[in-house]
């Protein structure tokens, strides 16, 4: 699924949770650590499992995500509850993600639509349509793949896992999936 692969996975995480014993070829970390270079060797992956509130002004998590992501062989993905999370870094981090997962949130959906402002500002309907369609399903998602190489037509996605029929949901009229 993700080529070149992942050789090592790294899982920063805020409360132990006792599935991770159970899951191979992963190594949890408690905390998000102030030098995360100890942790590269190869391809590395690193998930930061809400965490976002007590990294949202490390110096050293922008690094990682402007610097890290780009120049040292590293994937990051950060689980969090919160698109727009407040701090002084935070925007930096943001606006260097590569890709977005979204799930349905009932609790603020206007963070969605916010979001979608912001990177369809003339077709934001077209994007909350793409978000509602792509979430109707219990654990549905939207992928935005903001990477500068990604052609627009497959900024927005669904059902991207191995078994699935990827749906893209991109600017032809009437797009549909299946």
């Amino acid at each position: 699924m993700i080529e070149p692969s992942i050789e090592k996975v790294l899982w920063f995480y805020g409360i132990y949770q006792p599935l991770y014993d159970e899951i191979p070829d992963v190594t949890f970390v408690e905390g998000f650590p102030c030098d995360y270079k100890s942790y590269i060797g190869g391809r590395t992956m690193f998930v930061i499992d809400d965490l976002t509130a007590e990294c949202g002004n490390s110096k050293e998590l922008v690094k990682l995500y402007t610097k890290g992501s780009h120049h040292l062989n590293i994937s990051v993905f950060t689980i969090s509850q919160n698109i727009f999370h407040r701090g002084a870094d935070f925007r930096e981090i943001s606006l260097n993600r590569h890709y977005m997962f979204l799930f349905k949130f009932r609790r603020d959906v206007t963070q969605i639509a916010h979001l979608g402002r912001q990177l369809y500002p003339r077709k934001t309907k077209f994007f909350l349509e793409a978000f509602e369609d792509a979430t109707k399903q219990p654990f549905g998602y939207l992928l935005v793949d903001l990477k500068s190489n990604t052609e627009e037509n497959f900024r927005l996605r669904t059902s991207i896992l191995p078994g699935e029929m990827t749906c893209i949901l991109g600017w032809i009229e009437n797009s549909k999936c299946g």
